[in-house]
């Protein structure tokens, strides 16, 4: 049986949407993760290669939960229901508070209470990045559950895809742990091709992950990613209906409006399975394809 086999039959099944339907539940999650970013800043030990500020996928919570403060809790977010958590050593919630008509601000003042009553050193969290995408909230408006549907379905995409790609993470020989990074909201694992290294600029790696859309793709997508970026890319094959894009940056892409249409069939079940292997038969065929481009085969 494939390590693979748990992390499909798992899969949920995702409605196709036009691109851009997900980017307010985006937007709004994206700022609210920042307040996850903050308390890393503050409280959680620093690490030399920046983990401390990176996030992970807890699948029974359904919840993206930083590092642990000194004091043994960590902050987590639900995406689906703009839920704020502060968790025990044992990941279990002691302490949330729903986003929904609460603005940043007051999401800050309430951690920093909850963090005193459990013992953490009372320090200022700091500011918010300026190098996000726009979003009202960012200015001082509240956050609204009005797009219950759509964070929902974002949801999934985390889900869905840290399942499978935290197989790929435990599975791929000089694969880094699955983290997702608040300044791009990305959840990704980094395969290193050179253990030793030779440098930094030249070391080679593939990076493998989700972004539930950007500037360039306005839309959940898969993504591949070889580094140093070849010269040519196109000419290499791509299973499960992915493409390569080389504009701003050089990956292989799995765009969500080019899975199976959920929406139109009466077996949901039967294609959701379909959607699983189609990610999973991208992301084996672009991985070959990228250790190929990189001469590491």
């Amino acid at each position: 049986m494939s390590p693979f086999d748990d992390a499909l039959r798992a899969w949920r099944p995702l409605p196709h949407r036009s691109s851009g339907e997900l980017t307010e539940a985006r937007l709004e999650s994206h700022w609210a993760v920042q307040l996850i970013d903050l308390v890393a800043k503050a409280r959680v030990p620093e690490e030399d290669d920046w983990s401390h500020l990176a996030m992970t996928w807890l699948d029974p919570l359904e919840m993206l939960a930083g590092g642990f403060t000194r004091g043994g809790v960590r902050v987590a977010f639900r995406i689906r229901d703009l839920c704020l958590a502060v968790l025990d050593g044992d990941d279990r919630v002691e302490w949330s508070l729903c986003l929904d008509s609460k603005t940043l601000g007051e999401a800050q003042v309430w951690l920093q209470e909850v963090l005193a009553v459990e013992g953490e050193e009372v320090v200022s969290l700091g500011t918010l990045r300026e190098d996000l995408p726009e979003h009202p909230v960012a200015s001082g408006e509240a956050f609204h559950l009005d797009e219950r549907a759509q964070l929902e379905e974002l949801s999934r995409w985390y889900g869905n895809c840290a399942r499978i790609l935290q197989v790929v993470a435990n599975n791929t020989l000089g694969a880094s742990p699955l983290r997702c990074w608040p300044h791009h909201f990305d959840l990704a694992t980094s395969i290193a091709l050179d253990p030793d290294g030779v440098d930094e600029e030249n070391t080679r790696s593939i990076n493998v992950g989700l972004s539930p859309g950007d500037d360039s793709f306005d839309e959940p997508y898969l993504y591949v990613t070889p580094w140093p970026e070849p010269a040519h890319v196109e000419s290499e094959p791509l299973a499960g209906n992915g493409h390569w894009h080389a504009e701003g940056f050089t990956a292989a892409v799995l765009p969500a409006h080019r899975l199976p249409d959920i929406d139109a069939v009466e077996a949901p079940d039967h294609r959701a399975q379909e959607q699983a292997e189609q990610v999973f038969a991208f992301l084996r065929s672009a991985v070959a394809a990228c250790r190929g481009l990189l001469g590491a085969l």
